[in-house]
């Protein structure tokens, strides 16, 4: 059957196989290592719930992997199938759109094409390329994929973020430049600078090629392409001019200081500390933070007349308050 078997390399150019071990997959895998639990991942794809789906293989050494048949983490669902629908329709009645060629929508299905997995800040981000097909081929079938988000703290159970919003969306038309109309294929995991991270992914003109189209373009069909996103940008906590809080749940303060990573140029961000019961702690009050109102990778919280390095070690909630402001993240270092 269709799959692979590991490789190692000491420079990257002469390779050896190992035969111990044969990961079965279709036709598309991601792998990846877990520094810090030393674990080797491979997510692959075999028929599941509404089509293409996703399962985990796994290995401590790289020699001896577990069988990822046996380990179905992450399918489509009904509500795909809706958005699928919707989505498939949106590029019919818009004009700056990359339209299917085959399209029946009694044919209408979405499933995972594939799902790129990254440790990040303790917890894992996936990428999956979701599928929505417009109608069968001759062959296979045509339709859009891009790519959405979700997360886990396991590897096995993931959870859906920003409501299935399109995490990296197809790009609208434009001239021979522009490759991501039709089809994305996100890379593992992103390069971290700085200030951004930088997510490469494949970027394709069609997924079926008109009849008509017996020459290619004179830019070619795909390219490899690149999004950036702002530190710990993938989802965020926003409120406007009605100012809007969040409590967080029960927490160690593990750190002398508290940090946040929000965008407040025209706003404001402040916080209160509360004790693991919800009781204000004294001199950690809203009234006595110092307000944080500037776009800000690594601002740290202060108090007028409280350190944080006070409550090192115990158990504590807080209460982010924001006005015409984001909270991308919050950590104690």
């Amino acid at each position: 059957g269709m799959g692979f078997f590991p490789a190692v390399s000491a420079d990257g150019r002469r390779w050896q196989m190992l035969d111990s071990a044969f990961i079965p997959t279709g036709d598309e895998a991601h792998l990846f290592h877990d520094e810090g639990k030393r674990l080797y991942v491979a997510t692959v794809k075999h028929p599941g719930p509404y089509g293409r789906s996703v399962y985990l293989a796994a290995s401590t050494d790289f020699d001896h992997w577990t069988d990822p048949r046996d380990c179905l983490i992450f399918h489509a669902d009904a509500r795909d199938q809706e958005l699928g629908a919707r989505r498939v329709r949106m590029h019919l009645e818009s004009a700056d759109l990359r339209k299917p060629v085959f399209h029946n929508p009694e044919e209408y299905v979405t499933d995972i094409y594939n799902l790129a997995v990254f440790p990040y800040e303790g917890i894992y981000i996936g990428m999956p390329t979701v599928f929505n097909h417009s109608g069968n081929t001759p062959y296979n079938s045509d339709g859009f994929s891009m790519v959405e988000l979700v997360m886990s703290r396991d590897l096995v159970h993931w959870q859906r973020v920003g409501d299935r919003a399109k995490f990296i969306p197809l790009s609208r038309l434009a001239d021979a430049s522009t490759y991501d109309t039709a089809q994305l294929l996100a890379a593992d995991r992103p390069i971290v600078t700085d200030r951004e991270l930088w997510f490469h992914y494949s970027g394709l003109k069609w997924r079926s090629r008109p009849a008509d189209r017996t020459a290619p373009d004179p830019g070619g069909e795909g390219a490899i392409c690149l999004a950036k996103l702002r530190r710990d940008g993938f989802v965020a906590l926003t409120a406007g001019d009605t100012p809007g809080n969040v409590v967080t749940k029960r927490i160690v303060a593990a750190g002398a200081s508290l940090h946040v990573n929000v965008d407040a140029p025209g706003g404001v961000l402040r916080a209160e500390m509360l004790d693991a019961d919800r009781h204000p702690i004294p001199g950690f009050s809203l009234e006595e933070s110092i307000p944080v109102t500037a776009d800000n990778l690594n601002a740290g919280l202060r108090w007028r007349n409280a350190s944080v390095a006070s409550l090192a070690g115990k158990a504590v909630r807080v209460r982010f308050e924001l006005r015409n402001a984001s909270l991308y993240a919050f950590w104690f270092e």
